[in-house]
């Protein structure tokens, strides 16, 4: 058996997938919270007003879209079983070994986006070139593929 885990802690995460998505002013896809926006109606929400067709009320760059980007994550699992000689030679093998090989089983996080693990910058979105937000900012990277495969190692 091996275990690999990977994580991060205590960073933050400008998440401008989220931001664009949710809280932005053009008439296309919105999250169902942009229901819950102030208005004269309702005062009592943290959500910014919307104002279709305004430009810049809602664009501001602040701490509001920063999350926590801490995270745990399973990146690798391997397990793997060698059967007795005993057996094996019975077949006129040397060894034979059956295994497993997961990869991102799980993720621990409350961050909202799809990944908190960023990698380096694809030089796409707000985030791109090498300005103060080209580090930390999430663009809507995807998260690893989950991977799982099955294998037999035989020797003769």
């Amino acid at each position: 058996m091996n275990l690999f885990f990977d994580g991060n802690f205590g960073n933050k995460i400008y998440n401008s997938q989220y931001f664009t998505t949710v809280y932005n002013e053009v008439a296309a896809n919105q999250y169902a919270e942009r229901l819950n926006s102030w208005s004269e109606n309702n005062k009592n929400t943290d959500i910014p007003r919307y104002v279709k067709g305004s430009t810049g009320t809602n664009l501001a760059y602040t701490e509001r879209w920063l999350e926590n980007g801490s995270f745990l994550r399973l990146k690798t699992l391997e397990l793997g079983y060698t059967l007795p000689k005993a057996w094996t030679t019975k077949a006129g093998l040397q060894n034979l070994r059956i295994y497993t090989a997961m990869e991102n089983l799980f993720t621990i996080t409350d961050y909202k986006g799809y990944t908190p693990d960023l990698g380096t910058n694809d030089g796409t979105g707000s985030s791109s070139g090498s300005g103060v937000m080209s580090r930390g900012c999430d663009d809507g990277r995807y998260p690893s593929a989950r991977t799982i495969t099955f294998g037999l190692q035989v020797n003769f």
